[in-house]
């Protein structure tokens, strides 16, 4: 009996120090990015792609893959309209329709009015997850009244997310 227990002792060791390692080596895999900084985390420029996130957060990811929010400036309704608002307005609506529907590709400037989409890199089109988790402050209740924290970290739900090396984080109501 003594053996059998001890045996089964053995393999749970070696079972949670197997399962340990993998837990392990797949954090360390999400700051692996070709390109983050020398601390490992994700550099400014990597954490504005969705595509950064999808490893450490497949399932966040999967939801926000499929949803209108990652769609939102390849609607071809969206775009239709933006043109024609554009075209009938002389210009004059301006951001009014992009900074909801590609709200990073107009914050760092590569659009003005939504009208060069295609010319814009992917990881700026729809809303993304970095213009979410980077809202300090909503001033407002319509029209993308968002104000952004340039500081890096993520902001979520969470008091007291866990710790990780890939980003910084911080809680946002």
């Amino acid at each position: 009996m003594k053996c059998r227990k001890r045996a089964f002792e053995g393999w749970r060791f070696r079972y949670s120090a197997a399962l340990l390692c993998v837990m392990l080596g797949a954090l360390v895999g999400c700051s692996d990015e070709p390109g983050s900084s020398s601390n490992g985390m994700l550099s400014k420029e990597q954490l504005m792609d969705p595509q950064a996130c999808k490893d450490c957060h497949p399932t966040h990811y999967k939801e926000w893959s499929g949803s209108m929010h990652a769609y939102a400036s390849e609607d071809p309704v969206f775009r239709a309209m933006n043109a024609r608002a554009q075209r009938e307005s002389n210009g004059a609506i301006g951001d009014f329709c992009v900074q909801c529907h590609a709200p990073m590709a107009l914050r760092t400037g590569a659009t003005k009015d939504g009208l060069n989409l295609d010319e814009v890199p992917q990881k700026l089109h729809g809303v993304t997850c970095v213009f979410c988790h980077t809202v300090k402050e909503v001033t407002d209740n319509h029209n993308a009244p968002f104000n952004l924290a340039d500081d890096g970290v993520l902001k979520g739900g969470i008091k007291d997310p866990v710790p990780n090396v890939a980003h910084k984080m911080g809680y946002s109501k």
